[in-house]
């Protein structure tokens, strides 16, 4: 499903209306409808903030993605994380893959490594919230990658 479909669902299934949202987002409704048409896509600042909104996840808003491809190893250090609110759902998808394989190849901590990450490029409040939110997920989708080969 597209992000536009997922946002449109998402909404729907929160009983907002395009203005209340487009308000907390604080964005003009024609703005927003153009991303649940489809039209344009927000940035992923705007994204983190949707997810919060609709109290669900940036991959749940963007479509989870399969880590299948070898085009996903990518280490850390290949990330300048401080250009974070610019990246796109595939750099995202990319860099979540290289904190856990950082975190379980390396046996990093993952808080010493957010916290590396954020002293290291300087972010801002916002992109540090960006930066809590991927690791909130990496940290979802560890804890079922491994409560999976559990069972």
């Amino acid at each position: 499903m597209l992000f536009s479909q997922n946002l449109k669902k998402k909404r729907q299934e929160s009983g907002l209306k395009q203005q209340e949202i487009a308000d907390m987002m604080e964005v003009n409704r024609v703005t927003y409808t153009n991303w649940e048409n489809g039209k344009r896509e927000p940035t992923l600042e705007n994204v983190v903030k949707l997810a919060k909104i609709l109290k669900t996840t940036t991959d749940n808003l963007l479509g989870q993605t399969i880590y299948s491809k070898v085009d996903l190893l990518r280490f850390l250090d290949d990330f300048d994380v401080s250009n974070i609110k610019d990246f796109t759902k595939s750099d995202v998808d990319k860099l979540k893959f290289a904190i856990m394989f950082e975190i379980t190849k390396n046996k990093v901590n993952a808080l010493n490594l957010k916290d590396d990450l954020i002293l290291k490029y300087k972010l801002d409040k916002d992109e540090r919230e960006i930066l809590n939110t991927i690791f909130s997920e990496v940290q979802d989708e560890m804890n079922d990658l491994f409560n999976f080969k559990l069972r």
